[in-house]
């Protein structure tokens, strides 16, 4: 019931003060379209929607399924121009592999939305572990690397990042989640007073995931403790369709982050202030809940809104001090 209601609470708006885009700027702020270059040497294509709330921006990285890619999320309307017209600055990604991101890959808005069919878990791309696990260690960081760039050209807040996972998004965002907070803080320092290099992901959602995404490796039993736990305090929204299966696997994952309070006669849960679960009236899954009047983008835009944007994180400079002495 208390997550009930505080998941109803994502649809009112933020406290006044809070950092927003001016109005009419992002009909001025055009998609931009970069190419990253990973540390493995693979050209990553993103298109960066930029915020004119500069160091105060919180910035939203979308993933795709599997055998989607990133323009699922680039519309018109879409949920990257709402999230901007918000103030947040986006990233989308197309993962290697994925869309404009391999050899001759120049794919339409109209190959957009891929995923899972029914029964069939390993169509479409053959990718191996060592695939996925290039995905979240090397792709997302440099997703990251650029995402630092930009917070030291004071164009956002890197310690204030939430991504967007589906299906196997999802468990590529909580494996780059556990990466990026397990990450040394630089050795410029005494202890408390050194520069982080990591621990900036605060907010994620996952659409459709799998407690082991078909042939990834990643099993979310290993991952959610680090993601619950409340040192971290990250937040977590689960969104699925309303297949009984579909729920079944949500209300799992969802179970794993935020456990009942063992006695409590109220169903209280331990972390209720920071995790959420919402079902939607489709039988769809990922992305395909996208542009169908079912609330979702509503829904996560709330939770983003509330759950990201209220983070309490000044912006701050991020590059080692060492590094700063040597120029």
């Amino acid at each position: 019931m208390l997550a009930a209601v505080a998941a109803a609470s994502f649809l009112a708006p933020p406290a006044a003060g809070r950092a927003a885009q001016k109005k009419g700027d992002a009909d001025t702020l055009t998609p931009e379209p970069r190419t990253l270059e990973t540390e493995d040497n693979v050209g990553l294509h993103i298109t960066y929607f930029r915020s004119t709330a500069e160091k105060d921006a919180p910035v939203v990285v979308l993933l795709h399924m599997k055998d989607g890619n990133r323009f699922v999320w680039n519309a018109e309307n879409g949920f990257a121009k709402q999230l901007q017209g918000k103030g947040f600055a986006v990233i989308t990604v197309d993962l290697r592999y994925h869309g404009e991101s391999k050899l001759g890959g120049a794919a339409s808005a109209g190959t957009a939305n891929s995923g899972k069919p029914k029964g069939k878990k390993d169509a479409g791309l053959a990718l191996k572990v060592g695939d996925f696990q290039a995905m979240w260690q090397y792709d997302m960081e440099a997703v990251k690397k650029f995402i630092f760039d930009e917070h030291q050209a004071g164009r956002l807040n890197m310690n204030k990042m939430g991504i967007v996972g589906p299906e196997m998004g999802a468990s590529i965002a909580v494996a780059f989640t556990k990466f990026d907070w397990d990450k040394d803080p630089y050795d410029d320092g005494q202890p408390g007073f050194q520069t982080p290099r990591g621990q900036d992901v605060r907010a994620i959602v996952l659409i459709s995931p799998e407690e082991t995404y078909h042939g990834s490796g990643i099993k979310l039993a290993q991952y959610m403790p680090a993601i619950k736990d409340p040192d971290r305090q990250i937040s977590v929204l689960i969104c699925s369709g309303n297949d009984p299966k579909e729920e079944a696997h949500a209300k799992k994952i969802f179970d794993m982050v935020n456990p009942p309070i063992v006695g409590n006669k109220e169903k209280e849960r331990l972390n209720a202030d920071r995790m959420f679960q919402k079902s939607f009236p489709a039988k769809l899954t990922g992305t395909n809940l996208l542009d169908k009047q079912l609330g979702i983008e509503d829904y996560m835009l709330g939770f983003f809104q509330k759950q990201l944007k209220t983070v309490n994180s000044v912006w701050r400079d991020r590059q080692s001090k060492r590094a700063k002495a040597k120029k």
